[in-house]
This record gives structure tokens, C-alpha cells and sequence, in this order.
């Protein structure tokens, strides 16, 4: 890794400095190497911090050092905003991060649409988050989403099952993940992109997950916003969208279901509603391709004899309590059992612990 990279990876090491911080060390130095030749009582007065700051800007350089470490042994790749492969769409935002950390195959030019929902998801709305998916894989478009229950993780599953391209972006660093979430984080590490604006050591904070949201939107040509309260994250994502000039689309739902309330609203805040994900598609080109005959699904992982037994003993839908009332298994045998079904793709989870047979 770069000396250059060192500098950026120190800068992110010091939570006084972000995007607009960042600017102004620019504006002020004209690069990050002539930032780094002055002295700490210089840098404090170039980004306007007191001088109770002085010992995290001492030790930045150390810092940094100790992140590329971190970053070596977890696999994960370091890409400062002076490298080509820096997505140009995200360099060209308002407040855009001057670093990223990545894990699995960061395709900088290739089309995306943010994708999200809320986490409350109903049923229904996420059958329709596979649909859009689904169609939105055979038109060669990615997926962006943010790797939470409900729409995010339907998105991001359904476009691996078909085979296309999606990228989670997290709110938290690399080893904040929740255990819940590693197998889907450990799939799109393999088969897509993972990627945080936050150092390996950096603590959780509520407000980075809002904050992450611009990403979301700043990585795709358009958002589409499939369901969502009045008070959800995913307004978030579609206000930045607004900010950073992204087509807004919003999938309309029933008016008297409050799960439906703040993304229903979008109608009165320039959002567009819309009902094919074609629609999407023609706005995000300029000449939308052809839509080519439905992908193939891949073929599923699998299951062991164990695991084959069980499964075909289950109902079309099932809950986890009536699993748990036939005392068969215990609690921990029946979460892992559902945990491989779901991952390899057999069954589908729903709120409230509710799952459904895809076969």
C-alpha cells in the first residue's frame, strides 16, 4: 500500500475529520501530502478544531498505520478518492467520502439502483421486491441496498439468486457486522460487494447509519423506495437521492396500511410512482436495452440428508414456534436448520418469524 494511502487511512482515523473537513483541508493545502507537512498545531487550525484535539491528530499517522494492518489481514482493500477505481458517481456527490474500504468486487462504471425498504416489510411488498430484482438482474442492472432485514436483505438475496450484481453498503466498519447478517455479508463478499466509509476499529453510532444512506443513493442511477413508514431510514435515502439529482421512484401501496404512509408520501415530494421496473430502466438509460429472456435461476445448493428429511416433512408455511411445539429439535438445532435452508435458498422468512417453502 501507497504512502499516499497511509495519509488518507490516518485521516480516516480521526473522527473530527469527514467529507467537509476534508474539503477544507484541500481548499486550504491543495493535497493531503502538503496537509500532512505541517505541524499539529497547524492541522488543528487548518480543519477548525480547539486544541483539546491534539492528541488524536498526534497520532494519526500511527493510526493509520495500524488500520492498513488491520485492513491487510481481514482482506479488505483501501481505495482513497485519488484511485480510478473510485466510482465516479460517488466521487461527483455532495460530501462524498474520501476513502472506502471494500471487500469483494467493487465494479466502479457498472448501473445500479438503490434499492430499499423498510424493515417491517409485509409479504406482499417483498414479492415485490423480488419482482423488481429479479427483472431488474435481466436488464443488467445492479443492486444497491444496505444489508438490513426486510427489503435490503430481500434485494440483495434475490439479485444473488439470479445471478446478478449488488453491493451492500454498510453503517458500520468490516468487524461490526451483526452475526445475524454474516452469511448474507459473507455471500455478497463472494459474489458482489461490501464496502463501509468506516475504518476497521471504528465503533457503531446510530448516526452513521443515516449518514450511509447517501452512499446508497450516491452509487445508483435511481432509488426505488418499495415500502415504507412514515419514519424509516429509507426516507433518508430518498431525500439524498432528491439532494444528488437521482430519479426518486416509490412502489405505491395501500393507503390505510401505515407501513405504506411514508413512502405513499414520496407522491407529494417529486417522487415517481411507478409499477414496472422497466420504467426504472428507461430512465437510467439512455437507450434501455432490450429485455432479454428471464434469467435462469441458479441451481440450488444441495441439501444434506438430514436437511432433506426435514424439509420435505414441512408444510407449504410454517412458523418457528410450531417447529418448536412439535419437540422435536431444540431451539438452537431449529435456528441452524432454517438458517442453511434459507441461505441455500429453500425457504423464505418473513416478520414475525414466519417462513414459506420456495419448492
Amino acid at each position: 500500500m501507497s504512502d499516499n494511502l497511509l495519509l488518507y487511512a490516518a485521516l480516516s482515523s480521526n473522527e473530527t475529520i469527514g467529507p467537509k473537513r476534508f474539503e477544507r483541508i484541500l481548499a486550504s493545502c491543495g493535497s493531503v501530502e502538503r496537509f500532512f507537512e505541517l505541524s499539529v498545531e497547524e492541522q488543528m487550525q487548518c480543519v477548525g478544531v480547539s486544541s483539546l484535539n491534539r492528541e488524536v491528530f498526534a497520532s494519526m499517522l500511527k493510526n493509520g498505520e495500524e488500520i492498513l494492518r488491520r485492513c491487510r489481514e481481514e482482506g479488505i482493500e483501501v481505495i482513497s478518492l485519488e484511485d480510478v477505481r473510485f466510482p465516479k458517481v460517488l466521487r461527483e456527490i455532495p460530501d462524498a467520502p474520501f476513502l472506502l474500504y471494500v471487500k469483494g468486487h467493487l465494479l466502479p462504471d457498472f448501473p445500479m439502483v438503490g434499492v430499499v425498504g423498510t424493515r417491517d416489510a409485509t409479504p406482499e411488498a417483498l414479492e415485490v421486491t423480488r419482482y423488481f430484482c429479479r427483472e431488474f438482474v435481466g436488464f443488467g442492472v445492479g443492486v444497491v441496498s444496505g444489508l438490513a432485514q426486510g427489503h435490503d436483505e430481500t434485494a440483495h438475496k434475490t439479485v444473488l439468486e439470479y445471478g446478478g450484481y449488488t453491493v451492500a453498503v454498510l453503517g458500520t466498519s468490516f468487524t461490526r457486522v451483526a452475526e445475524h447478517r454474516r452469511e448474507l455479508f459473507d455471500a455478497l463478499c463472494e459474489h458482489g460487494a461490501v464496502i463501509s466509509e468506516y475504518h476497521p476499529f471504528a465503533t457503531n453510532q446510530k448516526w452513521r447509519f443515516r449518514f450511509r444512506n447517501r452512499l446508497i443513493a450516491g452509487l445508483s442511477r435511481a432509488v426505488v423506495v418499495m415500502q415504507a413508514p412514515e419514519k424509516s431510514g429509507s426516507l433518508i435515502t430518498a431525500e439524498f437521492a432528491r439532494l444528488q439529482g437521482r430519479p426518486l421512484f416509490f412502489v405505491p401501496g395501500n393507503p390505510l396500511d401505515p407501513r405504506y404512509a411514508g413512502s405513499n408520501a414520496l407522491a407529494k415530494q417529486g417522487g415517481i410512482l411507478v409499477a414496472l421496473p422497466e420504467d426504472v430502466v428507461h430512465v437510467i438509460y439512455t437507450n434501455p436495452p432490450q429485455k432479454p429472456p428471464p434469467p435462469a435461476q441458479n441451481a440450488l445448493p444441495l441439501l444434506t440428508k438430514e436437511e432433506h428429511e426435514i424439509f420435505e416433512k414441512l408444510p407449504v408455511q410454517f412458523s418457528l414456534d410450531s417447529l418448536l411445539e412439535k419437540g422435536e429439535m431444540s431451539v438452537g438445532e431449529i435456528v441452524q436448520l432454517l438458517t442453511q435452508l434459507e441461505v441455500k435458498g429453500y425457504v423464505t422468512q418473513y416478520p414475525g418469524n414466519i417462513y414459506e417453502k420456495r419448492l
